[in-house]
């Protein structure tokens, strides 16, 4: 059997049934992730609070449905990014970024969720946006060790 990296073979990759040996770095990682999972939840909870509270019938129906829409494609756009983070959190990252990675996420969830339930738009929108901005600045910022691109 050819192993990958000296820890296992490649079907106990795929499987998930990694040889390696537990260290504080996946303790870390899979506490990033547990809280990007919580803070997804709460941004989910605190963005769809207001939704029984909306008045669409005075609301003009093709606007309502141009908004419903637009939180829909934003709502999809902001669980891409968790999708993204995700899947970034499985290496190391710097805790600063790490944190304003997450809260952008879960800002992006919930402020999709208002849009949808077309509640505070205006602000929803704007603080979507700035989120976008500190993720782009995320990415930016973002330099992968070059120990971790040596290994892949």
């Amino acid at each position: 059997m050819t192993t990958v990296d000296g820890y296992g073979t490649l079907f106990d990759r795929f499987t998930g049934q990694d040889a390696r040996p537990a260290t504080r770095a996946g303790s870390v990682r899979d506490a990033g992730r547990g809280w990007l999972i919580a803070g997804l939840l709460a941004a989910l909870a605190l963005g769809l609070a207001p939704l029984a509270a909306t008045n669409a019938k005075a609301i003009d129906p093709e606007l309502l449905l141009l908004l419903r829409l637009m939180g829909v494609i934003k709502l999809s756009m902001a669980f891409l990014a968790a999708g993204l983070l995700w899947w970034r959190l499985g290496e190391p990252l710097s805790a600063g970024l790490a944190w304003l990675a997450r809260v952008a996420v879960c800002v992006q969830v919930s402020t999709a969720c208002l849009i949808l339930g077309v509640t505070w738009v205006a602000p929803a929108a704007f603080a979507f946006h700035v989120a976008l901005a500190a993720l782009i600045l995320v990415a930016c910022l973002d330099r992968p060790s070059r120990r971790a691109s040596i290994d892949r």
